[in-house]
């Protein structure tokens, strides 16, 4: 984290929870609809890690100045798009 965005270090943790969190839920789905196969979410984890690449067209990453914005735009757009798959049926709690 620090090695990326040594100046908002504080910001580059958020961002990275934000992240991390919704990401997981996303990949948890994947992992219950796919019959707990744990190569869908490895596969997942893996493009979401190399897509900076298609995006940026570089793998040089480093020194990235992240504002408090970033941080709260990254958490509502990561929300909508992979919090609502908590109302999936493999979330609800078998009874």
């Amino acid at each position: 984290l620090f090695f990326y965005s040594p100046d908002t270090s504080l910001q580059s943790i958020a961002a990275q929870l934000v992240v991390c969190v919704t990401l997981g839920v996303f990949f948890t789905f994947a992992y219950e609809k796919c019959g707990k196969n744990i190569w869908l979410p490895v596969v997942l984890h893996y493009l979401n890690n190399n897509m900076v690449l298609v995006w940026t067209g570089t793998a040089d990453i480093s020194n990235q100045i992240i504002s408090w914005t970033d941080v709260a735009i990254s958490a509502i757009m990561y929300g909508v798009v992979f919090l609502p798959f908590l109302a999936a049926k493999c979330y609800r709690k078998n009874k």
